[in-house]
């Protein structure tokens, strides 16, 4: 955010978080193990004391024009800070910063399975408004696969408790983060999660590996198949048809998603997005890959996209190209996909 003083912030926040004040409470990420994140690795985690975030705050109050603002806490795991520190942190925030619209955190479910409903009710009353959990699947064999250090029994608990709390719960899903070996149950077992806690949001996440990833290695061994694009597009299609009984919202807001339109509120809009998913699987291979292509390549948005002649001949460019000097689409597909990380 423009005209903000400088003030220590962390690597990332979410996507729908980035007209936020990023204020840093804690360092780095305290479990740091998954398998399928390059975000924290090689980094310490510490928590940062209640005077240094204190002296930011008030930098903050001190440059900010009027007006509210909306607050993110970083880094990767807020809630593991002991709950009166961070309901005086998120006090101290409200009394210094007047007209705060709200406050987010990421949070892990194993730290929020392991905190009563009246620590996160605390939270609320401070002002805190969302918790962003990257819930990744609700597969228990996926979850290990991936060193994810939560099961799925936690993962229920923890959405529960926040929900009771009276907090807005935003449930993050990586697609493909199975494999081939697992996609189904991967599918199958988030969406049962998912219908047991019945979050606020849910947001679409689609595996891309990066080097520095350590999956990159099961990857490599022969241990770790990734999917394609069309196998994703069933993957999600599996997950969005098992989800029963939900009234949240799901959005796909970000740029690893292929089909970005599916998106909507349960259960209103669930045969729409489906609708969505099996257009796109009626394709004929040919059709596919020329979306492929010209999605990962920024030509395309949407699916109707593909019938604007100017952008279809940019798409039909690529895809000769690549054919002309015998390179693979997927390929092409998965090293186009490394530059969103």
């Amino acid at each position: 955010m423009q005209g903000i003083p400088a003030i220590e912030q962390g690597p990332i926040r979410p996507p729908n978080e980035a007209g936020s004040l990023l204020l840093r409470v804690a360092r780095n990420c305290p479990w740091n193990r998954c398998l399928f994140c390059p975000v924290y690795k090689g980094e310490k985690f510490s928590r940062r004391s209640l005077e240094e975030i204190k002296e930011d705050i008030d930098k903050l109050s001190h440059s900010l024009p009027s007006g509210g603002y909306p607050v993110f806490l970083q880094d990767a795991d807020s809630m593991i800070l002991k709950t009166d520190d961070l309901a005086e942190i998120i006090s101290y925030l409200f009394q210094k910063i007047p007209g705060i619209k709200r406050v987010t955190s990421y949070a892990r479910s194993r730290t929020l399975s392991r905190k009563s409903v009246d620590d996160l009710s605390r939270l609320k009353e401070a002002g805190l408004s969302r918790v962003h959990v990257g819930l990744e699947s609700g597969c228990d064999e996926v979850l290990d696969l991936v060193q994810k250090g939560v099961n799925s029994e936690e993962q229920v608990e923890a959405g529960k408790k926040v929900k009771e709390a009276g907090l807005l719960l935003s449930h993050y899903v990586l697609l493909g983060l199975g494999g081939k070996e697992r996609w189904r149950q991967h599918a199958k077992k988030t969406a049962e999660v998912i219908n047991a806690v019945n979050p606020h949001y849910i947001r679409i996440r689609t595996l891309a590996l990066h080097p520095a990833a350590p999956l990159i290695e099961e990857y490599r061994k022969g241990n770790f198949t990734l999917m394609a694009d069309e196998e994703i597009i069933e993957e999600e299609k599996h997950l969005i048809e098992t989800l029963d009984g939900i009234t949240g919202d799901l959005y796909s807001d970000h740029i690893l998603n292929l089909l970005e339109e599916v998106q909507g509120t349960f259960p209103r809009d669930q045969g729409a997005m489906l609708r969505v998913l099996e257009s796109f699987i009626f394709f004929s291979q040919q059709e596919k890959e020329l979306f492929c292509v010209g999605r990962r390549a920024g030509i395309f948005k949407y699916l109707e996209d593909r019938k604007k002649p100017h952008l279809r001949a940019k798409a039909e460019g690529i895809v000769n190209e690549l054919k002309k000097k015998g390179v693979s689409p997927k390929d092409f597909l998965r090293d186009l996909m490394l530059r969103y990380l």
